[in-house]
């Protein structure tokens, strides 16, 4: 018995670091599709707030974190690169709204927008004038319920570390989209 609870254990083990492994992978693709999302901006923005470098340094701590098989000190990095990148994306928005001559943007009940009932690119937001919603389909609650359903087995099973590579490889890139 004490054989068979060593050889579970291990095995349990082994499913562990493999699972830490993946979690840093994933964690190591997020920074690095940050850092080309910046190169992208700054080659269209010119100067980006500092915020985004925090945050991929973040990113790039909770990924050594969890390369040493240390979960638990990866989730304080995790939480300040979300916290950067939050920062970040509301310096963006005051930059691009001081670009298109709005000032001060606002983020209430009808969400992000400029002065004067238009957005940040001058359209015109619902509930001001007459704006056209007859072309927005809103899915019935089954179809959302079947999409949450799928995207939640999706999830489970890229967290299966016995699955093959080219399974969860598949399987990321179906999660990249959502």
């Amino acid at each position: 018995r004490a054989r068979e609870e060593a050889q579970e254990k291990t095995g349990e083990e082994a499913a562990n670091a493999a699972s830490a492994l993946l979690q840093a992978e994933k964690q190591e693709r997020l920074a690095a599709t940050l850092g080309r999302m910046m190169s992208r901006l700054r080659e269209s923005q010119g100067q980006l707030p500092p915020a985004f470098g925090r945050a991929e340094e973040a990113m790039r701590r909770a990924a050594s974190a969890l390369r040493a098989r240390r979960p638990g000190r990866a989730v304080g990095p995790q939480k300040d690169a979300l916290a950067a990148l939050q920062e970040a994306s509301r310096g963006l928005a005051r930059k691009l709204a001081r670009a298109l001559g709005g000032g001060e943007i606002g983020f209430g009940k009808r969400g992000i927008g400029g002065r004067g009932g238009r957005d940040l690119f001058g359209r015109e937001l619902p509930g001001y004038g007459t704006y056209d919603q007859s072309h927005v389909k809103i899915p019935s609650r089954a179809r959302i319920n079947a999409a949450h359903k799928i995207l939640e087995e999706l999830r489970q099973r890229a967290g299966e570390p016995w699955r093959p590579s080219v399974e969860r490889h598949y399987i990321d890139r179906l999660l990249h989209q959502f």
